[in-house]
């Protein structure tokens, strides 16, 4: 019973150790366009742009200039 509570904490923790590391991501590669976290992901939001930050995230650590392109169609 002990070790089965235990592991639903892990779990939760896990997810959000994973959900940290992907704001962390997405926010450093946004430090040098002139947008922060917030109104980049407001933004995504009002432009109906449907990429949740586990995909941006990726697409940040892995194609650049998707990313680049990404930011500029939400300014």
């Amino acid at each position: 019973m002990h070790a089965l509570s235990n592991a639903h904490v892990g779990r939760r923790l896990k997810k959000r150790s994973m959900r940290r590391l992907w704001v962390t991501r997405v926010n450093g590669s946004l430090s040098g366009m002139d947008i922060n976290y917030s109104q980049f992901m407001n933004k995504l939001k009002v432009e109906k742009i449907a990429l949740n930050r586990k995909v941006l995230s990726e697409i940040a650590q892995h194609d650049e200039r998707v990313f680049i392109k990404i930011v500029k169609s939400v300014q």
